[in-house]
């Protein structure tokens, strides 16, 4: 599915350093993805098994906020990226696939009532 095999990833960084990265990282931040649950729980299963602690983060899933603000026939991220103009390439890839899910999630803020001013606000619109 990804085309990633074991030479290509010879020289990566441990397990370890990278997840101890991304948390720092993330830190107390909105986690923000395309069907959020599966990476959320990916992750926080992830980070919880080498020992740096469960996810705790408020999440927001693209694929509710696109239906909330877009009249699309389907909301798979693939779709999407057609459907919506944004063209990139190389999906099922980590970097490619955020690249387009920030690209979706700025369109469809730009559909958002103007009625919403917080980030909470965003995540209950979001919600009804």
């Amino acid at each position: 599915m990804t085309g990633i095999n074991a030479q290509m990833l010879s020289n990566a960084p441990k397990i370890t350093k990278v997840l101890e990265s991304f948390k720092l990282f993330l830190g107390d931040s909105i986690f923000v993805a395309h069907n959020v649950n599966f990476d959320y729980n990916f992750l926080s299963q992830s980070l919880a098994h080498y020992g740096f602690g469960y996810l705790y983060n408020t999440k927001l899933c693209t694929i509710e906020l696109a239906k909330k603000t877009l009249q699309a026939p389907r909301y798979s991220l693939g779709f999407l990226n057609e459907f919506l103009n944004i063209h990139h390439q190389n999906l099922h890839r980590a970097f490619q696939d955020t690249k387009t899910t920030l690209e979706v999630f700025k369109i469809c803020l730009q559909n958002i009532p103007t009625n919403l001013y917080t980030s909470k606000d965003l995540l209950e619109f979001i919600k009804t």
